[in-house]
């Protein structure tokens, strides 16, 4: 764009005044236009004119509201007017879907409620994603309750005809009261976002959604184990369930039983599950027929959409992660994303990992970080990184790799690579150089690099003066 900022450009052009406000071009979607004033500023570039129209869409043919700032400082009555008057110029004339995006400020209930009017006359019809996480940091209790219970209050009595699919309220500690006070508004989407929300199996007990759900994520909350069991017993309710995330809720080996049982009851007459994420769960290696790796093999095997699968920190080991990968070999399943990292691999993982990958070469993310991967586990997984053209991120870090190791991942050049992630791996200043020559994006620790050991040219100089005087004794020695 001969160094012009497109975007900065359109928003001088358009006199938007509005940071948040971004133009999205997708040539590939159906697109809503801004025509250009008549007027240019003669400082744009001359190529300009001939773009008449703009897009400004984000994805999948939205348009996002939201109150992106700096999240220390509280929206107030005044900033939460000028939001709406912003969205009602810019946003509404155009009849799509909505993004509502409140998250990370703190709203305060009497600002919300400068929302009301215009929520609830213009656009809550639309709202197709409602994103409200961490907007009550920092406020006593009954005050974040009150703000919770606005949204309750304008989409519960929309309900019939609420088109919201999608609600985040990660990082708001709800607990059993704002489950409760939540109700209405908690049937509504087909994907429910709960990380960070302070839930316990009490207010399991309590939690309604619609029977019909499709992705739901309960990451980072210390449920234990007897919640575990009641997310257990909710799982076959939801016979069209595609998401799962349970990771980091410290189910122990009780609780992971009863999770994995769930899914293996609810795959069985519901093939659709594209997404599990269990890590920091305890799976096992199956050496007992009680480990809980059984019963999500029976799960998987039962799921042939499966698409990303995350066991990191699940106690695996070479014999459990065997078990994973021959019940997706029995699915037929097509994975992109398999993160098995902290999961004690070692070489002979690595070997069985390797066969599984050359046979099924769909993957295209591959954590493997902290299975004390050495040399020779490297040298197993060799033959895929050499043949695989999926691959586009690879995490390798906190192995046993050192610089040998690094050196032969240098004198391989993955195809299609665009991620590389090796922290706390040993390696020389010069192979990171010849790291990202190869590779758009490759993370390293910067504060713990070797520094090259220029004595190796050294040696080699010294070998070849050795060698050079060795010939020379052979010579004279002949010439005698």
């Amino acid at each position: 764009m001969h160094g012009w900022n497109l975007e900065l450009l359109v928003q001088e052009v358009l006199d938007i005044q509005d940071p948040s406000f971004s133009f999205f071009p997708l040539p590939n979607s159906k697109q809503y236009y801004h025509p250009f004033p008549s007027f240019l500023p003669s400082f744009l570039p001359s190529f300009l004119p001939s773009l008449i129209h703009f897009v400004f869409m984000t994805t999948n043919n939205m348009l996002t509201l939201h109150s992106h700032g700096d999240r220390l400082v509280p929206i107030t009555t005044t900033i939460a007017e000028s939001l709406v008057e912003q969205w009602q110029t810019q946003l509404l004339p155009y009849d799509v879907p909505i993004v509502l995006d409140l998250s990370c400020r703190v709203w305060r209930k009497e600002c919300l409620d400068v929302l009301r009017e215009f929520l609830q006359q213009s656009i809550v019809h639309r709202i197709h994603t409602l994103k409200i996480d961490d907007i009550i940091a920092g406020l006593v209790t009954e005050e974040g309750l009150a703000s919770l219970s606005f949204f309750n209050d304008v989409f519960g009595s929309s309900s019939t005809s609420s088109s919201l699919e999608v609600l985040h309220l990660d990082d708001n500690a709800l607990g059993i009261r704002g489950i409760e006070l939540l109700r209405d508004l908690l049937q509504l989407p087909h994907t429910l976002t709960l990380e960070n929300t302070g839930l316990s199996k009490e207010s399991l007990l309590v939690l309604q959604v619609r029977p019909d759900l499709q992705a739901i994520r309960l990451g980072r909350n210390q449920i234990g184990p007897q919640g575990a069991q009641v997310v257990g017993t909710l799982l076959p309710q939801w016979q069209q369930l595609q998401v799962l995330h349970y990771n980091g809720c410290r189910p122990l080996e009780q609780g992971t039983k009863a999770i994995c049982q769930g899914l293996a009851e609810q795959t069985r007459a519901n093939p659709h599950v594209r997404d599990i994420n269990v890590m920091d769960s305890e799976l096992k290696s199956g050496d007992d027929p009680e480990h809980p790796i059984h019963d999500l093999c029976a799960a998987i095997a039962q799921s042939p959409h499966l698409e990303a699968l995350n066991v990191v920190d699940c106690s695996l080991q070479p014999d459990g992660l065997e078990l994973l990968l021959t019940a997706l070999t029995k699915s037929k399943a097509q994975l992109t994303s398999l993160k098995v990292s902290g999961n004690e691999l070692e070489v002979e993982g690595m070997e069985r990992l390797t066969q599984y990958l050359l046979q099924h070469p769909t993957v295209q993310c591959l954590e493997l970080a902290t299975n004390e991967i050495e040399h020779e586990g490297l040298v197993q997984l060799l033959p895929y990184l050499q043949q695989t053209t999926s691959l586009r991120e690879l995490n390798l870090s906190e192995n046993l790799l050192e610089t040998e190791a690094v050196q032969l991942l240098l004198q391989h050049k993955i195809a299609n690579l665009e991620t590389f992630i090796l922290t706390e791996t040993e390696m020389t200043r010069k192979q990171v150089q010849q790291l990202r020559a190869m590779y758009p994006n490759v993370v390293i620790d910067e504060e713990d690099l070797l520094e090259d050991d220029d004595d190796d040219d050294d040696d080699e100089d010294e070998r070849d003066d050795q060698d050079i005087d060795d010939l020379a004794a052979q010579l004279e020695k002949a010439a005698l």
